[in-house]
């Protein structure tokens, strides 16, 4: 290993093409904390600078054949700026996305919101408008929940009355508030 660190760059970047491992792995020894500080300048964190340099010298190593390297150290130095380049673009990209769908919930939820008190509104005025009976049948079971038979109990009527009176009241309420439904 110690002929390689005395071999020049082109050499290495030769060596290399030709799938010499300890060729990669001087060029590895020589320029990886180089790398490493040049892409740590640029996003200040210690995780990201260790996945780009690994995945710059993954790179050379799979792309060895396929590419001819004329300065070793330039490449690498270009590299790196692309790969930083890159994880900028792609955590620029994920705020945006994250900042969006936050968005996206804040304004739903307020339009749902306003929908909803309309909603509710309405309907207040449309029970509001249901028969006497019609309307305490309603309140009694839907509002304070009470079933059939306890509804027919109180108000000392038959629970056939009581079904009567609340389908009476689901249908008007249906029709007067059916432009709600989209």
């Amino acid at each position: 290993m110690s002929k390689y660190r005395s071999y020049s760059d082109e050499i290495l970047a030769d060596l290399l093409h030709r799938g010499d491992m300890r060729a990669f792995e001087a060029i590895y020894r020589k320029y990886w904390r180089e790398i490493f500080v040049a892409a740590f300048q640029r996003t200040g964190s210690r995780e990201v600078c260790e996945e780009i340099v690994q995945d710059i010298f993954a790179a050379l190593w799979n792309n060895r054949e396929h590419v001819r390297i004329q300065c070793l150290k330039v490449y690498l130095h270009a590299a790196a700026r692309y790969r930083v380049i890159d994880h900028i673009h792609r955590e620029m990209n994920l705020r945006a996305m994250i900042a969006d769908r936050d968005a996206t919930l804040v304004d739903n939820g307020t339009e749902e919101s306003v929908l909803l008190n309309d909603l509710s509104g309405a309907l207040q005025k449309e029970i509001e408008k249901l028969p006497a009976r019609c309307q305490l049948v309603f309140k009694l079971s839907r509002e304070r929940n009470l079933s059939i038979k306890q509804v027919a109990r109180q108000l000392g009527i038959s629970e056939k009355t009581v079904e009567n009176q609340l389908s009476k009241a689901m249908k008007l309420l249906r029709m007067n508030l059916r432009h709600y439904s989209s």
